[in-house]
């Protein structure tokens, strides 16, 4: 296997990181509503529900962060497939006028081209 290149390196701490954001987000809000009464009495009892798939997603970013760690090749596929997706959903809100969008188009283009470079994909053996 080839060396992990350093922007796959950086992305997949990033991904960790939110990863275990998500899953520490979602354990408070998992437990937000389990509290006693009158100690957090907010009226939001479908709270939890929000912690608990919290929690799943970030079981999810946590493995996708660890697999583009290790260069699994469907780390590569998933990472495309997101992109694009996201670089389409992008381009649908600049056709209608959400000219923010722009920035996130650029920087879905840019690492989609980075996923074809050739090291990148002998790493993740594409």
């Amino acid at each position: 296997m080839a060396d992990r290149p350093l922007l796959i390196t950086i992305i997949a701490v990033l991904v960790m990181i939110k990863g275990l954001i998500t899953l520490i987000g979602g354990a408070v809000f998992a437990i937000a509503d389990t509290v006693p009464d009158g100690w957090l009495d907010v009226g939001l009892s479908w709270i939890n529900n929000v912690g608990y798939v919290s929690i799943i997603s970030g079981i999810i970013i946590l493995i996708i962060g660890f697999s583009l760690w290790e260069g699994w090749t469907t780390a590569w596929y998933i990472g495309l497939i997101y992109l694009c997706v996201s670089a389409v959903g992008d381009i649908v809100n600049i056709l209608l006028g959400n000219y923010s969008e722009v920035l996130s188009l650029i920087i879905a283009a840019v690492v989609i081209y980075y996923l074809f470079r050739p090291q990148v994909q002998e790493f993740f053996d594409v």
